[in-house]
């Protein structure tokens, strides 16, 4: 059985750009990182500052912006999940994105997307008992 070592990004919500908010994400990447870390996982919205108190979230971010991101998933061969507002049906809803070693750009996500990942008895449960 293979261990991972995780780590989850724990920190006061900072009002910043989104320029600001991915260098502080990479703090804590090269913190993970140093521990060598293989999963890093940040709180909802956290691109955007964690701010929970807007009433409509703002349009999802040019990707591009996120590539220091990317390139520190790669570098340091650490998955990294990440808050962020996605388009969904013409609005806008919490998502995340997912950074990993092996892609070039996030994933990105939300709970109204199709189940991808589940285990155990919701698993069975939700197949039919297969």
């Amino acid at each position: 059985m293979s261990f991972w070592k995780v780590a989850a990004a724990q920190y006061e919500p900072r009002k910043t750009s989104l320029t600001e908010q991915v260098a502080h994400h990479l703090e804590f990447v090269r913190a993970a990182a140093r521990q060598q870390c293989q999963l890093l996982v940040f709180p909802s919205l956290s691109l955007l500052g964690c701010d929970y108190s807007r009433r409509a979230l703002p349009a999802p971010p040019d990707l591009s912006l996120l590539d220091p991101l990317c390139y520190a998933a790669t570098t340091w061969r650490m998955t990294i999940i990440a808050g962020l507002p996605v388009e969904y049906n013409d609005r806008f809803i919490r998502g995340i994105a997912v950074f990993a070693p092996w892609r070039k750009t996030p994933g990105i996500y939300h709970d109204l997307a199709e189940l991808w990942c589940m285990s155990g008895p919701s698993f069975q449960n939700h197949h039919g008992g297969r």
